[in-house]
């Protein structure tokens, strides 16, 4: 059964978050990263990670880089086993905006 972050992953989350990574990219064979989100500020990824439901087998990884628009930050699920994931295609999302708040700074 899976479970939310508890407070040692989100710990480890913000520490991630210091880190210089580049967003993966859509070739999980190399990062085991399969499913990402990007926001364009730092707690809105914090927030966002209390609602990840994780597995057995999978873990929360983060970074930051910048791109034409300015900073950004990444928020992504790593999976142990590619075969277990039962997808070998990255699943790639990037929020455009929040439906119920137009006005969201989400990327």
């Amino acid at each position: 059964m899976g479970h939310f972050a508890n407070a040692e992953e989100i710990g480890a989350l913000e520490k991630d978050l210091e880190a210089e990574r580049p967003v993966p990219n859509k070739d999980p064979d190399q990062t085991h990263v399969v499913y990402w989100h990007v926001f364009r500020r730092r707690e809105d990824v914090v927030a966002f990670a209390r609602s990840v439901m994780l597995e057995s087998g999978e873990e929360l990884v983060a970074g930051h880089c910048e791109d034409d628009l300015g900073p950004l930050w990444w928020l992504g699920v790593r999976v142990d086993d590619l075969s277990k994931w039962g997808n070998r295609s990255a699943i790639h999302k990037i929020d455009a905006g929040d439906g119920e708040n137009p006005g969201s700074s989400m990327l």
